[in-house]
This record gives structure tokens, sequence and C-alpha cells, in this order.
């Protein structure tokens, strides 16, 4: 058996996420619960301090929560301007401390990974700690992922808007999905979009990358893949991670 395409995806009966088997066509749903929009704070601007560049991914690894940034949404900011933003809760949370995620060679820049410690703000509360993909949750060694269908999920600018009486973000995510293609970029991985047509591409560097197979007894496997680096309409460029 082949997933031939995502509408086959969804009607399988379920696909294992974080350890839970959840209704393949409530997937989607589920796996937006591990991006943010990349918020930043700008004390210089005080009509509304926060700005949005791109995407955040949430990860864990044992009892320690990232956010996985590409190190070009960064550019004119600092590490400590990076925040999570609880709109409901009016709170901010900058990171506890930074990893330099570096290439074999030490080259941090063409690497274009950093990650951000937010475990204060799962520790305050002000955060599940079901949002976030566990980088530790197991699934089938037999799975099979060549023929995979891969999703990358992030927050186009065109779908984020500022409302600066109330001080207010809104943001919607959304999601690309294809087929692995032979990458066309030096150290990145690439699949070919097939809902090119529904997307704003903008906006989903930082973005999460999955893929999902099928084990031995053709149940779905999901397994995170990387960091959306760059996109077009037709093609995801992404860091392995």
């Amino acid at each position: 058996m082949r997933i031939d395409g995502f509408t086959s995806f969804k009607a399988l009966a379920s696909v294992n996420i974080n350890g839970l088997w959840v209704p393949g066509n409530s997937a989607p749903s589920q796996l937006g619960r591990f991006i943010e929009p990349a918020i930043f704070y700008n004390p210089d601007f005080p009509d509304f301090e926060l700005s949005n560049r791109g995407t955040l991914t949430k990860c864990k690894v044992n009892d320690q929560y990232f956010g996985l940034v590409t190190v070009h949404q960064l550019s004119d900011f600092n590490n400590d301007q990076l925040v999570l933003f609880n709109n409901q809760k009016r709170r901010i949370h900058s990171a506890g401390h930074v990893v330099y995620a570096r290439d074999r060679y030490g080259n941090e820049e063409k690497y274009d990974l950093r990650l951000f410690g937010f475990t204060r703000a799962i520790e305050y509360g002000d955060y599940s700690s079901g949002d976030w993909f566990d980088l530790t949750s197991q699934i089938d060694e037999s799975a099979n992922f060549d023929d995979a269908i891969l999703l990358a999920f992030g927050y186009p600018t065109s779908e984020q808007s500022h409302d600066y009486e109330v001080k207010h973000i809104k943001s919607v995510w959304a999601y690309l999905y294809g087929k692995k293609h032979y990458s066309l970029v030096n150290d990145r991985k690439t699949f070919k979009v097939t809902n090119s047509d529904e997307i704003e591409v903008d906006g989903l560097s930082g973005g999460a990358v999955f893929s999902i197979g099928l084990d031995k007894q053709l149940n779905a496997q999901l397994v995170f893949s990387g960091i959306v680096t760059n996109a077009s309409q037709s093609f995801v460029n992404y860091l392995p991670v």
C-alpha cells in the first residue's frame, strides 16, 4: 500500500502524533499546534512593541522546551527580542538560553538554525506542555518513509495582521504538502508542493516539516523532518533536524 496523495492520507484511520493516535482527517489541526508566529519585542515602537517575522516551531527534548527559527529570520534582531506571546494572558516570555546550531564545519550562518530555550514559559504555566512536538517520542522502527507524504506548516505573512488599538496580533497558520524531490539547495532537502495555488509562501521560514509513512501493519507513522528555510509555489526546501 502507498499513500499516493494527501487525500488518501486523510482517509487513513489514524496517525501516531506524539505517541497518540489521531484520526487522519484531524492530523493537520493537531500538527498546527506545534508552531507559533515568530514574535519580536521592539521597545522603540511604543504604539505596539511586538512585530512578527515568519514562523517558530515548538519542540521538546525530555523536559526541555525549545523554539526553533532560522538564523535569517533574526537578521536585524537580537536574541533577547524573540519572545513567546500569550494573547489571552497578555504576557511575553523571552528565552532562558540560546543554542547556536552549526554544521559539521562550524558554520552557523550556512546551517541557518537557532534554538531558543522556553522551558521557563512552561514552568510558569503560560503555555501548555502538550503543544510542543516531542522529538523523543517513539515510532515503529519498521515504518517506511521512502514514499512519504511531507507537510510544511507555517504562518504566511498574508494571513497576519496587527490591531494597534488593542495591541493584538492576528495570525492564521497554513500548510503545504507534497512528495519528496531531489535536493535543489546544498545541505537542504526538498519536496515538490501539491497545493501550491492555495498558500502564500512568504512567512513560512522557521516552520515545521513532517513526514508521514507506513509501518509493516500499514499504520501511518509521523516523524519531525526539519525546518523550512525557503519555499516557492512549487518547492519547499528544509533543513533536516
